[in-house]
């Protein structure tokens, strides 16, 4: 399904494209890696080769044709029914999925990512969200983390089990979709989860993993590999330009693939002033939309884009109580490319015992970039105080100083994205 989207009602004009380098392919939405290894799977007994043909095409979608060898995006969209209920919460989406019949709602659907994106379309895959359920169960369930109990009343979903939990079709579906998290505090009280959106983005991608782990492991019985595929079959259409040859070059691309592997992206978003749509953060998002329009190399699996400190918009406080620290660390802040935007003194207790990076929920990557600064690195707060699109330095009684150079990024863990991601803590293994 769709990540952060534009909440414009016009397509911004496509920006001159780029030629494609690199060898990656990019996939948009990992729920069809789960169909391709299936399929992948199948091919020495042909079993796949038959049923292919039994999808549904959409014959008449427009998609851009990619040179011969070159990469190519594929758009996947997850949807309610097949009759063309909207993938989403972005009204422009929605209204662009929605637009007359369904193929001409698909196609406004790829009209208005490819220009708001400058990215070319060149397959169109639509799953349907009951065929991803089947398919969980049909593995039997999906392993997952939870702690603390969380619930979502839009959903459904209600997990009060702790630790590792085997989740089937249907609790997948809730989990994965929630929007509207609640999770229980140590007092046993219920509290929303303040990353909406972007929370349910990094419940998807940790779910994603451990269900390609679980199918992968499934996909060598031919039974069940059958079922898998009769499932897909029965649940996902493709444009008409999709041949056989499209698939099979990807399953064989991720017949061994690791899981662990799979990268994702979340493309940088601000809030706006109605607090339920957000606009494209376009600055801090084009490193990641170079990759999909092929005008930069793949980085290393363990690697993100970076985020340039100019676009990292800070405010020092001091928070230790040792004069001029506040001056001095913006000082060595805007040395490094920072844009500083003012200083001042912490509220609360003084000192604070841990200098600390104080972001709003959706900004994780610049409170990452900024901590990478730290020497020592920071401890990480969500703010409601801090600016929209803004980030704060509070120095503690640990600060030292601000480096002249980022520490490496895998090396300074950005904040927990919402308060169960269903990732298992480190050294746990949930199978």
């Amino acid at each position: 399904m769709p990540g952060p989207l534009l909440d414009e009602a016009d397509p911004a004009p496509a920006p001159q494209r780029a030629r494609r380098s690199g060898r990656q392919r990019a996939v948009l939405g990992a729920l069809v890696v789960l169909f391709v290894l299936v399929v992948g799977a199948l091919t020495a007994v042909g079993y796949a080769l038959i049923e292919f043909g039994k999808i549904d095409r959409y014959k008449d979608l427009d998609v851009s044709e990619a040179p011969a060898g070159e990469p190519e995006n594929y758009l996947v969209v997850g949807s309610d029914s097949r009759e063309g209920a909207g993938p989403g919460e972005d009204p422009s989406i929605n209204e662009a999925y929605s637009t007359g019949t369904p193929d001409q709602g698909r196609q406004a659907l790829i009209d208005t990512i490819s220009q708001n994106f400058g990215i070319d379309i060149n397959h169109y895959v639509e799953i349907d969200f009951q065929g991803f359920s089947k398919m969980v169960d049909a593995v039997g369930g999906v392993p997952m983390y939870i702690d603390p109990a969380v619930r979502d009343r839009h959903t459904g979903l209600y997990q009060v089990d702790l630790g590792c939990q085997t989740l089937s079709g249907d609790e997948a579906l809730q989990f994965v979709r929630s929007r509207h998290l609640e999770y229980m505090t140590p007092e046993l009280e219920w509290e929303s989860d303040p990353t909406g959106d972007l929370g349910r983005i990094t419940r998807q991608q940790v779910f994603m993993r451990e269900a390609l782990a679980k199918v992968m492991d499934e996909a060598d019985n031919p039974v069940r590999a059958r079922e898998l595929v009769g499932i897909g079959v029965d649940t996902v259409g493709v444009d008409g330009d999709m041949g056989i040859r499209d698939i099979l070059d990807l399953a064989d691309r991720f017949r061994d693939f690791d899981p662990a592997r799979l990268k994702t992206y979340s493309l940088p978003i601000l809030p706006n002033d109605d607090g339920a749509t957000v606009t494209l953060d376009d600055q801090a998002a084009q490193p990641i939309l170079q990759l999909f329009r092929g005008e930069q190399e793949a980085k290393a699996p363990a690697d993100v884009p970076d985020v340039a400190p100019d676009l990292v918009h800070v405010q020092v406080l001091n928070g230790s109580g040792v004069s001029g620290q506040a001056t001095d660390a913006a000082d060595a802040l805007g040395v490094a490319g920072f844009d500083v935007v003012g200083t001042g003194n912490a509220t609360g207790t003084i000192p604070w015992a841990q200098t600390t990076v104080l972001y709003r929920a959706g900004d994780e990557q610049y409170a990452q970039r900024l901590a990478r600064q730290v020497a020592g690195g920071a401890a990480y707060e969500v703010s409601d105080d801090v600016g929209d699109g803004q980030v704060a330095l509070v120095t503690g009684s640990d600060f030292t100083a601000i480096s002249t150079d980022p520490a490496p990024a895998d090396t300074v863990a950005p904040p927990t994205v919402g308060y169960s991601t269903g990732a298992p803590p480190e050294g746990t293994v949930c199978e």
